[in-house]
């Protein structure tokens, strides 16, 4: 029986933190309300969703991406032109945010802001393809990525 209840709690804990299976477009555009929505220097807005049981690859995306930008994009974030925010998936007042991005359990988004649209990439299977086999090219990549859309 013990067996049984830690079979489940192990099966449990690998779906929650296994990404939803995701179109293969990974680009979605939104319409910004108006321009006063967003600050003018704002470029890119990553987004890292995770629930509040979290694997040691949900862990490790979000460690590299934060490494990638402390790193790579001090003066981007200083001058607000990257800004970076976590959210938990399973706490209610990011609900919004959640269901705007179809974030229902980790998901990473880099969203590229221009002329007042919104165009929200979805890096989720790319980080979890990479992030336990490959982590510098991950790394490497997220970086060419960032440079690529702020510029």
């Amino acid at each position: 029986m013990k067996l049984h209840i830690a079979l489940l709690i192990i099966f449990a804990a690998f779906l929650a933190c296994k990404p939803a299976v995701k179109e293969s477009s990974s680009v979605t555009v939104f319409e910004s309300k108006s321009q006063e929505d967003i600050d003018p220097r704002l470029k890119l807005q990553v987004y890292y969703f995770h629930n509040t049981h979290r694997c040691s690859n949900c862990i490790s995306i979000e460690e590299r991406v934060k490494n990638v930008l402390n790193n790579s994009y001090v003066d981007e974030m200083k001058d607000g032109v990257i800004k970076y925010a976590a959210f938990n998936v399973d706490e209610t007042e990011n609900k919004e945010l959640v269901e705007k991005y179809m974030a229902y359990g980790a998901t990473l988004i880099l969203a590229k802001f221009r002329d007042g649209k919104e165009e929200a990439h979805d890096l989720t299977n790319f980080a979890f393809d990479y992030i336990s086999t490959k982590p510098d090219y991950f790394e490497e990549s997220i970086r060419d990525t960032i440079s690529y859309m702020i510029n």
